[in-house]
């Protein structure tokens, strides 16, 4: 009862470190409304992507037979594809998953720019068939555009892993 009369110094010094992160928590709400668009435009293109691909995976095997994947790994390929775009999207949507839909994002990302790089000469100037609606010629442009989602993924990744270690600082004090 004395330390509610006297002010409570032991209340005060348990909000005090609160009130000294206040200002980091009101400078990076920026950086989370940025992460968050990042992660619903991410979400959105493999969400089309993969509702694409699923939608006729009889034409999607057929242009994996075009990419030079194996015929009779066209269909399995296309299936698994357009699973793993969706699942990723859907991941991206939930707020406390989005670093494994980013994750998954990413991986896929870096194995199709493997794969084309590997195989570039042979698909130089032809049709990558990864979006409705949109004609991406192999080619550096290509690598490019991927190259930016890729970035997309990171920058998400990086913001989620600093507000971890944000909240983890708060918990502890």
């Amino acid at each position: 009862m004395q330390n509610e009369e006297r002010g409570s110094p032991a209340m005060s010094a348990t909000l005090e470190p609160v009130k000294s992160l206040s200002p980091l928590v009101g400078a990076g709400r920026w950086k989370a409304r940025a992460a968050a668009g990042a992660a619903v435009l991410l979400a959105l293109i493999f969400l089309v992507s993969g509702l694409w691909k699923i939608s006729d995976l009889d034409a999607t095997s057929e242009r994996m037979v075009q990419s030079l994947i194996p015929v009779g790994l066209s269909l399995p390929a296309a299936f698994a594809v357009s699973v793993c775009e969706i699942y990723a999207a859907g991941l991206l949507r939930i707020p406390r998953h989005r670093r494994w839909g980013a994750w998954l994002a990413a991986i896929m990302l870096i194995a199709f720019m493997i794969y084309l790089a590997v195989l570039y000469d042979r698909l130089l100037g032809e049709d990558c068939n990864c979006f409705p609606w949109l004609h991406r010629v192999v080619g550096p442009a290509f690598f490019a555009g991927d190259a930016a989602m890729l970035v997309l993924a990171a920058a998400f990744h990086v913001h989620l892993r600093g507000n971890a270690r944000m909240r983890s600082g708060v918990q502890q004090v």
